[in-house]
């Protein structure tokens, strides 16, 4: 069943505000004062049981009352659970560099076959344009793309990206 964009977000809290004071267990006291999220809200409790259930959180986490309601208990972070939270740090770094690399990739061809296809540049402006974008980061490509749109070389080039 798909996750809901605030259970999702609870279940990262979650875990950070587990994570910070690991191993110990998180008693009520000290969410209830300082916890972004509140551990009487129901939300928050069925996140918690779903890490429960996981193994990302003890098994001491939650406790049934009498009319079966969850109950805050003593809930901790388990190896797993840190596991899980270094694993979702590490893809979204993952993604933020690959979201990077395409955007390095679709500049760098437009801008070398430009400067290829060009007749008014001399060789060597040539080359040192295409040894500048060998390792240029993103914001250095755009600003070639916008000094060779400057000269007539490339057309709305950085409009596009």
């Amino acid at each position: 069943m798909p996750q809901s964009a605030r259970h999702k977000y609870l279940r990262h809290q979650l875990l950070e505000a587990l994570e910070d004071v690991y191993p110990s267990p998180l008693p009520i006291d000290d969410v209830a004062l300082s916890a972004p999220f509140d551990p009487y809200d129901e939300a928050v409790l069925c996140a918690l049981q779903s890490l429960q259930e996981e193994g990302l959180t003890c098994d001491k986490s939650l406790l049934r009352d009498e009319k079966g309601s969850l109950l805050w208990h003593e809930p901790a972070i388990t190896s797993r659970g840190i596991d899980h939270l270094a694993s979702e740090s590490n893809m979204s770094h993952t993604l933020q560099a690959g979201a990077q690399r395409v955007q390095q990739a679709s500049l760098q061809p437009i801008i070398k076959e430009a400067l290829l296809l060009n007749e008014t540049l001399s060789m060597a402006e040539k080359k040192a344009y295409l040894e500048k974008t060998k390792s240029a980061s993103e914001a250095e490509l755009v600003e070639v793309a916008k000094e060779l749109e400057a000269k007539g070389i490339l057309k709305q080039s950085v409009s596009l990206f």
